[in-house]
């Protein structure tokens, strides 16, 4: 009965994710919300529209999202691609603009769409009439939401 035991036979133990981190007092630690998963959560609550609403009407959208997806985006468990992303926000009437440089002069180096040349471009998702773009010869680029 002393023998050690053989775990020559046993699977590898996976992991199962990101560790979770509690903060002093022992509670858990939420992560910030990203501005669109915020904008989508806003605008539900101001349009008075279930999570299941937003769902069905992004499906009409992208046909390929899937219910879980989006309950799982929105509760910050899951990241989703740029096409999702854009569905949720169009069917929760959002859409996303550029934000003026603060303290820029208007005369300022602008490049094609009016965007600023050097520097990193800053968005602000803003409430309204969501506008699909149309024409555009330029592909998507891939990535995620978070």
């Amino acid at each position: 009965m002393n023998r050690p035991i053989d775990t020559s036979e046993m699977p590898p133990v996976k992991r199962l994710g990101a560790r979770v981190e509690r903060d002093a007092s022992g509670e858990l630690q939420e992560k910030p919300l990203g501005k669109i998963r915020e904008a989508i959560l806003s605008s539900l609550g101001s349009h008075q529209m279930t999570r299941y609403e937003l769902w069905k009407k992004a499906r009409a959208i992208r046909p390929t999202l899937s219910e879980s997806a989006v309950y799982e985006y929105l509760r910050g468990q899951r990241d989703i691609g740029v096409a999702s992303a854009e569905a949720m926000m169009a069917a929760a009437k959002l859409k996303v603009t550029p934000q003026k440089p603060a303290g820029k002069a208007a005369h300022s180096q602008r490049g094609q769409g009016g965007m600023p040349i050097s520097g990193k471009a800053k968005a602000i998702v803003k409430r309204g009439k969501a506008r699909q773009k149309t024409g555009s010869s330029t592909p998507e680029p891939a990535g995620s939401i978070s």
